[in-house]
């Protein structure tokens, strides 16, 4: 009788070539999903395999792709392969005639705690590497598919550019495996300085969140009041809804100290979001003689952690009503011109780009502006643009400062679109 060898895991050796980069579970979820996007947004006939342990965070996606003309392969059940030489090791493979993705992970390296190995290919003839493995050990033979779709990489500008700047972002987690040794090393300390510092995040953390439940108390007392005496007012009724959300926000926040994966990513429509981040910050230009031109009239979805997006547009609204008093009791001709804060959307290919721009005073020194500690305020701790910076990056989109001059200063959030 035949002694049947098993294969080494051959998946396992194309990480290691791209240098044991490490993401977390997250950004593998973020990447499945903006690889599979374009296919949904646009059908077209092509093949699609995966692997997948846990299909739970993809199960949303993995319904729409059977409604839709491609050959969907799943190798998560063993009656798919010839043998288990794959172990832990998780992929999702695509290739249509516009593009090919060949993405590998595994979680079990030994890498960082909670970090993935990945591999990531796109639109190259190195797809067939990951495809010919998967193909030699399959009970289905993917050379028919691998023939008939090879994308075309020179016209597909659109796509590349998505692809393009998803792996200038991906390159990026090797930052985050570093935070996250820097973490460790910390978690070593001695017993009772770990406990120490716990303990004072928590008491913080509580005595926030008794001052936040005294706001929203007395949100409901004003309410009942109102309609009680039957007193109707829109300011009192916006006033009211304002400081529901921002407790709410703010519970939110305290909430993700907790755990270090705290964003919660979901499909948002952009127009509604914009909207409620402009109510709220509309506190922040009472008394300041400041005009607020908003045209926001993208209605269409972006993945978003609501809460986090919100406080950031929250936050560049506020910075830009501030631009306009850094000297104040020293006003000159210009300071007396009309004081406008624009918030516009657009968007441009794949992107939703969301701009706030004001003609107050400009930035003295724009390639600092997301230093940490850097600030032009007074009383600022220069942390305020490094938050919003971090917080978009997790939502994987970015913020940056297009310009600062004597005429506007302009801030862009770009964010692609589900």
């Amino acid at each position: 009788m035949k002694r049947v060898v098993p294969k080494k895991n051959l998946l396992k050796n194309l990480i290691f070539l791209q240098e044991n980069k490490t993401i977390t579970r997250r950004t593998v979820e973020g990447m499945f999903r903006a690889f599979v996007e374009p296919l949904l947004n646009s059908p077209q006939e092509g093949l699609v395999v995966y692997r997948l342990l846990d299909k739970t965070p993809y199960q949303g996606l993995l319904s729409r792709l059977k409604y839709i003309d491609v050959k969907l392969i799943d190798y998560s059940k063993e009656t798919a392969y010839k043998q288990n030489v794959w172990e832990d090791t998780e992929f999702l493979c695509l290739l249509t005639q516009r593009y090919g993705i060949v993405f590998i992970w595994d979680f079990s390296l030994d890498a960082v705690d909670g970090y993935a190995g990945y591999y990531l290919k796109f639109n190259s003839r190195l797809l067939d590497d990951g495809f010919n493995i998967i193909n030699d050990n399959s009970k289905i033979s993917l050379k028919k598919y691998m023939e008939k779709f090879r994308p075309d990489r020179r016209d597909n500008d659109m796509l590349n550019s998505v692809m393009l700047n998803l792996f200038d972002m991906y390159n990026s987690q090797t930052q985050e495996a570093i935070a996250a040794d820097l973490e460790r090393v910390e978690a070593d300390k001695t017993l009772e300085e770990k406990t120490g510092y716990d303990k004072k995040t928590r008491y913080i953390a509580h005595e926030i969140k008794n001052q936040l439940s005294i706001c929203e108390l007395y949100a409901q007392i004003i309410r009942k009041y109102c309609s009680k005496n039957n007193i109707e007012a829109e300011t009192i009724d916006n006033a009211v809804n304002c400081i529901t959300k921002a407790v709410s926000m703010a519970n939110n926040n305290l909430i993700s100290l907790k755990t270090v994966d705290e964003n919660k990513l979901e499909p948002a429509n952009v127009q509604e979001l914009v909207k409620e981040a402009v109510s709220l910050a509309e506190i922040y230009l009472k008394g300041k003689d400041i005009r607020l031109k908003l045209v926001n009239k993208i209605d269409t979805e972006i993945l978003a952690d609501k809460n986090k997006f919100v406080s950031v547009l929250i936050n560049l609204i506020k910075n830009a009503s501030e631009a306009f008093c850094l000297d104040e009791g020293l006003e000159t001709e210009d300071d007396k011109k009309e004081k406008i804060i624009s918030v516009t959307t657009a968007q441009e290919d794949m992107f939703v780009k969301i701009r706030v721009t004001n003609n107050g005073h400009p930035i003295n020194e724009p390639e600092k502006i997301f230093d940490e500690g850097y600030t032009t305020k007074m009383t600022g701790s220069g942390l305020g643009l490094v938050i919003c910076k971090k917080d978009i990056e997790d939502q994987f989109g970015q913020v940056r400062l297009i310009k600062s001059d004597e005429s506007e200063t302009e801030f862009e959030i770009s964010m692609g679109i589900v």
